[in-house]
């Protein structure tokens, strides 16, 4: 069986080290970079082993979390699960990317209920 990871994508040390230190206190492995450029590259290397992308909307380099990393991520690995997270409020609908968005109100309550669930594939 090959285990399962969450890539963490997340400029802001802070909030890479909660969303690390939440998953792997879940006994979920975890990888996380900052850039989604470095995550892009990441899902294409190791695919099979990556269940959930968690990435912040924006983030440094070239591409940003929602329109290009989760985009390009549902498209060419649409096994892979993405959850975008943001402190800042949007008002528009994340769906037309097939992702889930986690905003600053509510965030933890949403997240700890979304960790609750089984990744994909983890029999």
């Amino acid at each position: 069986m090959v285990a399962k990871t969450v890539l963490v994508v997340e400029n802001d040390p802070c909030v890479r080290i909660v969303a690390e230190e939440m998953f792997a206190a879940a006994g979920i492995e975890v990888e996380s970079v900052q850039r989604a450029d470095h995550a892009l590259a990441i899902v294409a290397q190791r695919s099979e082993q990556t269940a959930l992308l968690f990435t912040d909307v924006q983030t440094p380099g070239p591409i940003d979390g929602i329109f290009a990393l989760a985009r390009l991520v549902k498209i060419h690995w649409p096994h892979v699960e993405v959850l975008v997270t943001s402190g800042r409020l949007f008002r528009t609908s994340f769906s037309l990317v097939g992702c889930d968005l986690l905003q600053s109100r509510g965030r933890a309550r949403r997240f700890l209920s979304w960790q609750e669930q089984p990744l994909p594939n983890s029999n």
